[in-house]
């Protein structure tokens, strides 16, 4: 394995790019903070090399344990699952507000 330092920008157009192409979403209906918020939050794991590569690659984790979401999609239980088990916030983001959720029990290789 190579050890890359990457500034919280690079992380998240990274992040922006992999998730847009993964859920099929418009790259410009998710605002630039919320990328920088979850580039943020992901930064801790990397630099502090708590993330386990060998249990789920930072591709995959974007697929499958980053949501951004529109709240009224959402069921109340849907959002008090993601409370209870993710980093969990919501964004104002014109009329709607976006919920973003991050499981992070894979990045540490515990389920």
């Amino acid at each position: 394995m190579v050890m890359v330092d990457l500034s919280i920008d690079t992380i998240a157009v990274l992040v922006s790019g992999l998730y847009c192409v993964a859920n099929d979403v418009d790259a410009l209906a998710i605002p630039q903070s919320v990328w920088i918020a979850v580039a943020e939050k992901l930064e801790y794991f990397l630099s502090n090399e708590l993330w386990d590569f060998e249990v789920i690659g930072f591709e995959e984790w974007v697929r499958t344990g980053l949501s951004i979401l529109p709240k009224v999609l959402l069921t109340d239980e849907d959002i008090e699952l993601m409370k209870k088990s993710c980093i969990y916030w919501e964004y104002p983001n014109g009329n709607m507000i976006l919920v973003i959720s991050m499981d992070i029990s894979s990045i540490n290789g515990v389920d």
